[in-house]
């Protein structure tokens, strides 16, 4: 009997328990790869060129998915661009104002005042949270 190497976007469909299939690994490995935020268009595009029968229906149904299970986010800087993070962790999002660039920044922490206030004052519990800051990158400063 032959080892069986998985790679790591295979690992974390298992550990999911998410049946293993070419094109999600494909999709979750666009996203965990990626420095954009895809949107769902995007990412059908691109799994299109590898798996040309994949249907854009089946890409929402596998970002739903992946979103549920904690191994995405879905990152809405604005209520017309949504995109998909491949890095579910929380981390902040700068928000380019003139060309709608959404970069990453390093994961850090939100003010736990705030969640505990949400908690206590309001009767509200945060199950997951995200940052954005909004203003003009440095390419459309310069421009």
């Amino acid at each position: 009997m032959g080892v069986c190497f998985l790679q790591p976007e295979q690992k974390l469909l298992r550990s999911a328990s998410l049946k293993v299939t070419p094109q999600r690994t494909a999709i979750l490995e666009l996203l965990r790869e990626s420095r954009e935020h895809p949107s769902v268009d995007q990412v059908h595009r691109m799994i299109l060129q590898k798996y040309p029968s994949v249907s854009l229906a089946t890409i929402y149904k596998t970002l739903d998915l992946f979103k549920e299970k904690g191994l995405i986010q879905e990152v809405a800087a604005s209520a017309r661009q949504v995109g998909y993070d491949g890095n579910p962790g929380f981390h902040p999002h700068l928000v380019c104002k003139s060309c709608k660039e959404i970069l990453d920044m390093p994961e850090g922490k939100l003010p736990q005042e705030y969640i505990k206030e949400a908690s206590k004052n309001y009767g509200f519990q945060v199950d997951s949270q995200q940052l954005f800051l909004y203003g003009q990158c440095a390419k459309c400063r310069k421009n």
